[in-house]
């Protein structure tokens, strides 16, 4: 019964938050949570939801932003002073703190590419 309930309640959440709403309220100017529910009506009416399950975009980007983070964080280790490099302390907090930059910086700077995947499977749910 709680496996259930479970499913309605994140079937519910699902299709009135989602981030294919972002792209119907730029599409077509509505509220978020109307858009987020006709944009997952439109994505199952119209039978996207086996390509957007499968959809790799996801995956690929997060796998540049890490790659991203891990280049940041070796740069940044090549160009610290070498009097810190015996304090196995630092350089591991700095190395940290290096990665978390730039993945960061990364994940934002290829979130529009991610958005624009979104806008077209809502547009192509909407006349495909």
């Amino acid at each position: 019964a709680v496996k259930r309930l479970h499913g309605k309640f994140a079937a519910a959440f699902i299709s009135q938050a989602n981030r294919y709403g972002w792209a119907r309220v730029a599409l077509r100017g509505s509220s978020f949570s109307n858009a987020s529910g006709e944009a997952w009506k439109n994505i199952t009416a119209s039978g996207l939801y086996g390509a957007i399950a499968r959809d790799v975009t996801e995956s690929l980007l997060s796998c540049w932003a890490l790659g991203f983070g891990s280049a940041t964080a070796l740069v940044a280790l090549v160009l610290l002073p070498p009097e810190t490099h015996s304090n196995s302390g630092i350089l591991f907090a700095f190395f940290a703190a290096s990665f978390c930059v730039g993945a960061a910086n990364a994940s934002l700077l290829l979130e529009p590419l991610r958005a624009s995947v979104g806008a077209i499977f809502v547009a192509y749910s909407e006349d495909p």
